[in-house]
């Protein structure tokens, strides 16, 4: 195999665990599960506005990625399967812990400045239109 498809193939790789441990959800699980085994049910009561597809979704893409596991028992009293981060999970608790921290602490501000690119876009747009616009005005068609 070329090297340069094993640098994309192992790259791959990379970007499969960082989406595991960096997506929304998986961030607001890790935090969760960073205070002990969970089951399903309970994932999904700590967060009512998540579907329990999206939430199981993204548990079964952290267990192929290593990031949890099921616990030996397997199963909770409800029938449910309880998972515990691994100890690849509990390395990524800190990281998420301090990227979750940096989103909450700049999110106004980054709020504002998209809030002020799209405006400042809308007024260029007016502007080349109006723009636009005087340049036909001015076109005498007799």
């Amino acid at each position: 195999m070329p090297f340069h498809t094993q640098l994309r193939v192992r790259q791959q790789l990379y970007f499969d665990l960082l989406d595991a441990v960096s997506s929304r959800w998986a961030i607001l699980i890790i935090e969760q599960l960073n205070n002990g085994p969970m089951n399903v049910n309970a994932i999904c009561q700590r967060f009512q506005y998540v579907p329990r597809r999206v939430i199981e979704s993204t548990l079964n893409h952290m267990q192929r990625e290593g990031v949890i596991s099921i616990l030996a028992n397997g199963r909770s009293q409800g029938g449910e399967t309880v998972y515990s981060l691994t100890e690849v999970g509990q390395s990524a608790v800190a990281p998420v812990y301090a990227l979750h921290t940096w989103a909450r602490t700049h999110h106004e501000e980054a709020t504002a400045l998209a809030q002020g690119e799209a405006n400042a876009a809308r007024f260029f747009m007016m502007q080349d239109a109006r723009n636009n616009h005087s340049a036909h005005d001015d076109i005498d068609i007799n």
